[in-house]
Parts: C-alpha cells; sequence; structure tokens
C-alpha cells in the first residue's frame, strides 16, 4: 500500500509538471503568435512606405522627362515652379526653375531663342 501511495504521489507529481510546462508551451505559443502579429503589421507599412516612395520617385522622373523632351522640340516646359527674367549684357535670358532642374531660353544677339536644360544650380551663360 505503501509503494501505491508512493506511485499516486510520482504520477501527481508528472501530471502537475506536465501541466506546467503544457502552460508555459501556450505562453510561449502566445509571445510568439504577438511577435508575428508584429512583424507582419512592419512589413505592411514598410511595404506601404516603398510603394510611396517608389511612386514620388517615378512621378518626379516623369516630370524630368516630359520637360526634357519639350526642351529638347525647343517648347516650353510644364512644369515650372518659378519663372524669371534675366538681364546680361546682350540681350535678356528666360528662367525657369523646375523640380531639381533649370531651364534656360535665350534673347540675346548670338544665341536668340536657344534654349538651356541644367540642373538647378546651374547659371545661365554669359
Amino acid at each position: 500500500m505503501a509503494k501505491e501511495v508512493k506511485d499516486a504521489k510520482v504520477v501527481e507529481e508528472t501530471t502537475e509538471t506536465k501541466k506546467e510546462e503544457k502552460v508555459e508551451e501556450t505562453k510561449e505559443v502566445k509571445e510568439t503568435k504577438k511577435e508575428k502579429k508584429n512583424d507582419v503589421a512592419l512589413t505592411i507599412i514598410k511595404r506601404c512606405w516603398d510603394i510611396i516612395f517608389w511612386c514620388a520617385v517615378a512621378c518626379l522622373l516623369l516630370v524630368w522627362i516630359l520637360d526634357f523632351v519639350n526642351v529638347k522640340q525647343n517648347k516650353d516646359p510644364k512644369f515650372c515652379i518659378k519663372k524669371e527674367t534675366l538681364t546680361v549684357e546682350n540681350g535678356t535670358v528666360d528662367s525657369c526653375l523646375g523640380m531639381g532642374y533649370k531651364v534656360f531660353t535665350y534673347h540675346t544677339s548670338n544665341m536668340d531663342g536657344a534654349r538651356e536644360f541644367g540642373p538647378f544650380w546651374s547659371e545661365p551663360r554669359k
């Protein structure tokens, strides 16, 4: 009978340890599920920002290409942010500031009607 009591205590202890292990496992599973949800949310946010960034880059590139083609065809640029007329020694120069570029249209004695497309930091020829 003492042996049966000892066996019963051992069985109880093993069932208690199994229960504790199961509780710990469920806690770990819950924690990993939370981590996965956070990872999924961060991945979705990152993808949204990636899409927004690349759409903005594509739009900017489209604007540059359209204005570059217009200038090469001797037409006025479509996307001017700021227009100004500069006076030089032998005439005037119309300056158009775009998004990252400048377009100069020369009305001088030696370059009448010529157009020049360049980066925003460029200056007109004299």
